[in-house]
């Protein structure tokens, strides 16, 4: 899954909802990666009403520079 900003940037309602479909498709969508931070991280959604991590995240760095912050770019190889 692709997307620009993390859902744990957005507005509570929208973010539930796509917790929910995140755990609906989790034995699908295992992979997810956003921008907009400008920085580098890691994260895991959670199911909906238990810890169980199910999908991993990536928020990837930005190629358009930033105040004190090197542009950047990401390169991801999966071997499936």
């Amino acid at each position: 899954f692709i997307s620009h900003i993390p859902p744990t940037f957005c507005l509570h309602e929208y973010g539930h909802r796509f917790r929910a479909i995140m755990d609906r498709y989790q034995h699908i969508i295992r992979f997810s990666v956003y921008g907009h931070t400008h920085s580098e991280s890691f994260f895991l959604t959670n199911a909906i009403g238990t810890s169980k991590p199910i999908g991993f995240n990536l928020i990837s760095a930005s190629l358009s520079p930033e105040t004190n912050k090197n542009p950047s770019f990401t390169v991801i190889d999966f071997d499936v």
